[in-house]
């Protein structure tokens, strides 16, 4: 995602994510140095790093780890990967799961006990 323009009127800015107001202290700026939400940005880097996941399972285990592990960072989840350890993330891998922390979760509670 990229926006077009750059979106701002008079002295006001505005997130071009979501198209709302966005305050000079409180704005942050995308890789393109346009001016966005945090929240907006981590939405969208989460949707891309989906999408990416999702057009193909690495054949190698240390591409896919390596592909999860950056997920777990984007998601502020980085003791769920280090918990997991190697064997069980090799487990993951064999069994075609995408390296996703979304896709992990949902596998561990389809394995829960109800």
């Amino acid at each position: 995602m990229q926006p077009s323009i750059a979106v701002t009127q008079g002295s006001t800015k505005f997130c071009w994510i979501c198209g709302k107001a966005v305050s000079l202290d409180d704005c942050k700026t995308d890789e393109h140095g346009s001016i966005v939400h945090e929240p907006c940005y981590t939405a969208c880097m989460r949707l891309k790093n989906a999408d990416e996941n999702k057009k193909e399972i690495p054949a190698d285990f240390p591409a896919w780890k390596e592909r999860l592990r950056e997920d777990c960072h984007l998601q502020g989840r980085h003791y769920a990967f280090a918990v997991l350890g190697d064997h069980v993330l090799q487990l993951l891998w064999e069994g075609g799961l995408e390296p996703t922390v979304e896709a992990v979760v949902d596998a561990v509670r389809q394995d829960k006990p109800n």
